[in-house]
């Protein structure tokens, strides 16, 4: 046996393993594909409108099981609703008034909140605890609002770690009054391409 014929006895492994990573290389690569930001937001509002329309019991306990959609259900409890689904994005169902007047744009507000990412559970949609929440907070999370005329980038920058969509939401709320809201990504600021359902309670207004 010459050398060459050696050598290549012995690299064949070698070679084969190559070849296999390649192969293996080839495949993933074909099967990774790029997604825009426009199929994420699009697969985001695919969810939220199944989460709007999917039906959910609102019998009492003890009383024969009656089925109505989410979106007409939380309605039907709440005192007043907001929709500005086709503006912002935002669905506000008020679950207590407050006191006072609705909290204008460039006023100091504080407000306690609990937040909840709405993802599928199990083939169904359904709010998950994100650990998020200010309810037991020594102090409340404050800000001063902002008029909703500015580019949400724009307004973002302004209010830093205040989702988008809390100024807005505020602004339709008293003293003391509480709601649930329901904010897409792109007015929750968060990053990620989710939607999620908050419950806030404006707790203070500063008087001057």
């Amino acid at each position: 046996m010459n050398k060459t014929t050696r050598n290549i006895k012995t690299n064949a492994p070698l070679f084969f393993i190559a070849l296999g990573a390649l192969l293996i290389c080839i495949a993933s690569c074909k099967e990774t594909e790029y997604v825009s930001p426009q199929e994420y937001l699009d697969k985001e509002n695919a969810l939220l409108v199944r989460y709007y329309d999917e039906l959910v019991n609102v019998a009492g306990e003890g009383e024969p099981v009656v089925y109505k959609p989410r979106l007409e259900a939380m309605t039907a409890e709440a005192i007043d609703t907001v929709d500005h689904r086709l503006e912002s994005g935002m669905m506000l169902f008020h679950t207590k008034q407050g006191t006072g007047d609705l909290i204008p744009a460039n006023k100091r507000v504080g407000y306690r909140y609990s937040m909840y990412a709405i993802q599928e559970i199990e083939g169904l949609t359904g709010e998950n605890p994100d650990g998020k929440s200010n309810i037991y907070a020594a102090s409340p999370e404050t800000f001063s609002t902002l008029p909703l005329i500015y580019s949400t980038s724009d307004l973002q920058r302004q209010l830093g770690s205040i989702p988008v969509g809390v100024n807005e939401a505020v602004q339709h709320m008293r003293l003391g009054g509480k709601c649930k809201i329901i904010l897409p990504s792109t007015i929750n600021g968060l990053g990620g391409y989710f939607s999620v359902l908050m419950e806030l309670e404006i707790t203070y207004i500063d008087q001057n």
